[in-house]
């Protein structure tokens, strides 16, 4: 992952998250990992990125919580 602060946040700021998937793929254990663009907004003005891979159950339905070490393949 990797998150960018780019202006401070302050109290009362109004803080929107808006999310998207750029990309995904299933891998050989059948996890299916998601890329994820994040940004965060006060008003219209971007004020933090984050980009995230993340797993998630996979077309045949694999956990991947339920993976063990040497099925984990991040």
């Amino acid at each position: 992952a990797s998150l960018r602060m780019r202006r401070p946040l302050c109290p009362g700021d109004h803080l929107r998250m808006e999310a998207r998937v750029v990309d995904e793929a299933v891998d050989a254990v059948g996890v299916r990992w998601c890329t994820v663009d994040v940004q965060g907004l006060v008003g219209d003005v971007v004020h933090s990125t984050l980009t995230a891979r993340v797993a998630v159950a996979g077309p045949e339905g694999v956990d991947p919580w339920a993976l063990g070490p040497d099925r984990w393949r991040p």
